[in-house]
């Protein structure tokens, strides 16, 4: 089973647990993103029920968890909900909705515009016109749009559909698109035209994790346009790097240090190097991890240490800037530090 039908399974068997059950996994989950050096998360998979996720975090900071986090609710949770409006509370926030355009590439779901070797071409889960409807929702709620497109008909759809729309927030990109895992020149020529504020926020462990895969599911020339890192960073469109934790199979899926040395050597675990002309320089992934992102997710008291910012840093036991690239995966955090108080030790 995969993608929707795999995805269900987990829902019921997530719904059988208590609400206290999950605000204590939660809690529990703090220390594991502190010790990261993460003071900041995006939840992307928000839930109305079995609980409400807004409410789960509130429960959750309200017993120890510290991370700060914007919540972007599924789109077919809420599609009927008239009442959800962005929140900007200190510690949470409701920022946004999800929409699922496709899969993945290694379920051989993503939804590409060439065939896979088993002669589909994925999954479509969202159409048009039910992304145009769940833009309208955005629109008029207030909200961020992120859009789940790894495959380049599904990305394609997104713009297709959004391209020429007048942006309705003013703060932050309209629509960010999650992954982008194969882009084009055209379609980065599209996204610089455009009248739409877009973010692209992608993830470079999941070529470091499952180069295999890839390679094993997309042409050479599909393989020459994933995770095109340097390019989408000289298009207008804002730029991230994020995890999609839990969502590869390597130990340390939610790591920024494992995806800063993807982003900055393109090699992949099994040492293969990945279309290096992409690679970030080590500053642009540290952004890319920092400053950028939290203007993405509009966490607006974060990202640089200025006065009347919230005062969140880590101290590395390295230094970052000055190590040899091989070295990045294997650096990590000493202390984490919240509104200037010490969060966690190692």
């Amino acid at each position: 089973m995969k993608e929707v039908a795999a995805t269900q399974l987990l829902i019921r068997a997530k719904s059988a647990q208590s609400f206290a059950g999950d605000v204590s996994n939660m809690v529990t989950s703090s220390t594991h993103y502190l010790e990261n050096g993460i003071v900041a998360i995006g939840e992307l998979m928000g839930r109305m029920k079995p609980a409400d996720s807004y409410q789960l975090y509130q429960a959750a900071a309200k017993e120890g968890f510290k991370p700060k986090v914007a919540i972007y609710y599924v789109y077919d949770e809420v599609a009927n909900n008239a009442t959800l409006k962005p929140t900007n509370d200190d510690q949470l926030r409701i920022a946004g909705i999800k929409v699922f355009m496709d899969g993945s590439i290694s379920g051989e779901t993503a939804y590409n515009q060439a065939p896979y070797p088993s002669e589909n071409r994925g999954v479509a889960l969202t159409d048009a016109a039910k992304l145009r409807q769940a833009i309208d929702y955005a629109r008029q709620h207030q909200l961020q749009v992120a859009a789940h497109a790894m495959g380049d008909a599904a990305i394609q759809l997104v713009l297709a559909v959004s391209h020429d729309l007048t942006p309705w927030l003013a703060d932050r990109p309209s629509i960010r698109i999650e992954h982008a895992s194969i882009l084009s020149d055209q379609m980065l020529k599209e996204i610089n035209d455009a009248t739409m504020t877009y973010a692209l926020i992608t993830q470079p462990i999941f070529f470091f994790a499952e180069d295999e895969s890839y390679r094993k599911y997309l042409s050479p020339a599909q393989f020459k346009l994933i995770y095109r890192d340097k390019s989408m960073l000289a298009t207008s469109a804002a730029f991230a790097l994020s995890s999609d934790a839990p969502c590869t199979p390597w130990a340390e899926p939610d790591s920024p240090f494992v995806n800063i040395y993807a982003a900055v050597t393109r090699k992949a675990a099994n040492d293969d190097i990945v279309n290096p002309e992409e690679a970030l320089t080590i500053p642009e992934a540290v952004l890319a991890y920092t400053k950028w992102p939290a203007k993405i997710g509009g966490f607006t008291h974060n990202g640089t240490l200025q006065p009347g910012k919230a005062a969140d840093f880590v101290i590395l036991d390295r230094d970052i800037f000055t190590v040899p690239v091989e070295q990045l995966r294997h650096v990590r955090v000493n202390e984490t530090w919240i509104a200037g108080e010490l969060a966690f030790s190692n």
